[in-house]
């Protein structure tokens, strides 16, 4: 997980009710970039949703998603 995305869980996990806006994820992170941080930090977003670390609770309203799916792809340790 990049160091952006690390820092949004950070900010959700500390965040009021456990939810947060995109316009907060773009206020912390939005800083690195250039141009249009508005849609890379949705970028952002968009992946820790697809990876079952978010859930997206209504259009630009994101919370920590109640549990982490396992990974498939990794393999049984035991």
């Amino acid at each position: 997980m990049s160091w952006k995305a690390e820092s949004i869980m950070t900010y959700a996990k500390c965040s009021k009710g456990m939810q947060f806006t995109k316009k907060e994820a773009v206020e912390l992170i939005g800083h690195t970039y250039y141009h249009n941080a508005s849609f890379h930090v949705g970028n952002v977003l968009s992946r820790l949703v697809n990876s079952g670390r978010l859930q997206r609770v209504k259009k630009g309203v994101y919370k920590i998603a109640e549990k982490t799916p396992d990974n498939p792809n990794q393999g049984q340790l035991f």
